[in-house]
């Protein structure tokens, strides 16, 4: 009886310990879905093809399409004068063969050739003052902010062209969309065969490394100072993993969201193989909070990962903001951690 009290005590005190913010979406990122099909001069693209369903027609001036919140929009190919409000998209942007005239804040993941671009605020609070001063033709908004969706009456009223798309859930996905769409809108398909078909080759030829390989078992923790949740194959990390042939222990799909509240019931049923940490905000306070809770606790200490020292925490740059052309090079890093040796 004095055992079975001892482990509903720990049980308890670990699940206080990382219960947080519920159903909030993440702080570095956001949803998406953007087909579509070259059907002007040069096309390569063939009807029928994933693409097909976002873009509804296109000529020599304009693309139609049906945008990341149900909108049908037209937009004027080639646009001049383009503010995406988000880093990410900014970074998809100029890999379509864009340019813009104004950016979003952001201390990191800042394409170099917009580094000195004004500035109209931040992502989630974004100055509209300072937008409709860039005086832009297009703005590119984020298809999960409220704030975003707030914008829209606004720039109906200055005359605005605006799409809305996102790259939150199965980024690796959305991302080929975002930049096909955004390349057909530039104009650019040679912008998408050699930044998108390089980058999706890169990926292939990691994923075919782990054929006939067993992939091991993987707990996706997301800290953050308020909390750790679990990452599902939808997020960032988790749908990396799962192309691996990694099996996520939190084998849940939920709408709309790509992480849950931990679970120490479920960890410890499911005993993970390997822990992959991703964190926002300061890495050293988070990696310290976690390793004190895992020092001082007898059921956490009982995992496979934890008594193996398979617990990793993954750098910033590749698996808290999306790689994007750099998505070969994070597939790899994973790839080494399931199958080869790393350094913890």
């Amino acid at each position: 009886m004095k055992n079975l009290k001892k482990i509903l005590l720990l049980l308890l005190i670990m699940s206080v310990m990382f219960t947080g913010c519920q159903g909030a979406p993440s702080e570095a990122e956001e949803p998406s879905d953007t087909p579509a099909q070259e059907a002007s001069e040069g096309s390569e693209a063939e009807s029928g093809s994933a693409y097909d369903a976002m873009v509804l027609s296109q000529d020599e001036t304009s693309v139609t399409v049906l945008d990341a919140r149900g909108n049908t929009v037209v937009i004027d190919k080639n646009p001049e004068r383009v503010v995406p409000m988000q880093i990410t998209l900014l970074d998809l942007w100029y890999l379509s063969g864009g340019e813009a005239v104004a950016r979003t804040s952001s201390r990191t993941a800042v394409p170099e050739a917009s580094e000195d671009l004004p500035e109209v605020g931040a992502t989630t609070s974004p100055n509209i003052e300072l937008l409709l001063a860039a005086e832009p033709d297009l703005v590119i908004l984020n298809s999960s902010s409220d704030t975003h969706v707030e914008m829209a009456s606004i720039l109906d009223e200055n005359g605005i062209q605006y799409f809305y798309t996102g790259t939150s859930l199965n980024p690796y996905q959305s991302v080929n969309e975002a930049l096909y769409l955004f390349s057909a809108i530039n104009g650019n398909h040679e912008a998408y065969e050699e930044n998108v078909l390089a980058m999706e080759s890169g990926v292939e030829e990691v994923l075919a490394m782990t054929e006939g390989k067993e992939g091991p078992s993987v707990l996706v923790l997301f800290g953050s100072s308020k909390s750790v949740r679990c990452e599902l194959a939808s997020g960032l990390v988790g749908e990396m993993s799962e192309m691996l042939g990694a099996d996520n222990i939190v084998d849940l799909e939920i709408p709309g969201e790509s992480k849950v509240d931990f679970s120490l019931e479920t960890v410890l049923a499911n005993d993970p193989d390997i822990i992959l940490v991703s964190v926002m905000g300061e890495v050293e306070a988070i990696r310290d909070r976690i390793d004190q809770d895992i020092a001082s606790n007898e059921a956490w200490n009982s995992l496979t990962a934890v008594q193996e020292g398979r617990i990793y925490y993954l750098p910033k740059e590749l698996y808290l903001y999306k790689p994007n052309a750099r998505y070969p090079e994070a597939f790899q890093g994973l790839y080494d951690i399931f199958y080869g040796e790393v350094e913890k």
